[in-house]
């Protein structure tokens, strides 16, 4: 059965949040100037306040828009290749980029956009996102891309449609 992915499932580590991220930024200020920023300091206190809301929004918003999301989608846990294969052999792409996932440990129900977020708090730097908007603009350019290339290759008006439907549910 599948569940709807929330605070509940990881529920353990909320109460050791604000400390551990102390301990971060103690370890790691000197890596980056925005660690020793105000911002940078209360963000784990900031995040313990702000959980349980948030997850709450989220469930809510997964219950009504349900996807199956990996859960996890950082990079640690997706490896590409450049022979445009994933790891099963197939998965050939047109841009010659082939993508695998691992670690389906906390695949649920959820809302698509987390798994996005997820890997683009892992892909990118602090500074990407202050162009955060032209990020956006560049994933739906290539969003509508893909599916008018499926349109002019012919595939089936049913299937371009249910690809839309399941890229919709990241957006």
């Amino acid at each position: 059965m599948w569940r709807v992915l929330a605070l509940d499932t990881r529920s353990g580590d909320l109460p050791g949040l604000a400390e551990n991220w102390a301990t971060f930024i103690q370890e790691f200020k000197h890596c980056d100037d925005w660690l020793g920023t105000d911002d940078a300091i209360t963000l784990g206190k900031r995040l313990t306040v702000a959980a349980p809301e948030i997850a709450t929004n989220l469930v809510d918003a997964a219950t009504q828009s349900p996807c199956i999301i990996h859960g996890d989608a950082k990079a640690l846990n997706m490896f590409l290749d450049t022979d445009g294969l994933g790891a099963d052999g197939v998965g050939s792409t047109t841009d010659g980029l082939g993508s695998t996932l691992i670690d389906f440990q906390w695949t649920g129900i959820g809302v698509g956009a987390s798994d996005v977020a997820m890997h683009l708090t892992h892909a990118l730097t602090a500074a990407s996102f202050d162009e955060k908007e032209e990020l956006i603009e560049h994933y739906l350019a290539l969003w509508r891309d893909c599916i008018q290339e499926d349109i002019r290759e012919g595939v089936q008006p049913r299937a371009v449609r249910l690809r839309a439907v399941r890229d919709q549910c990241i957006l």
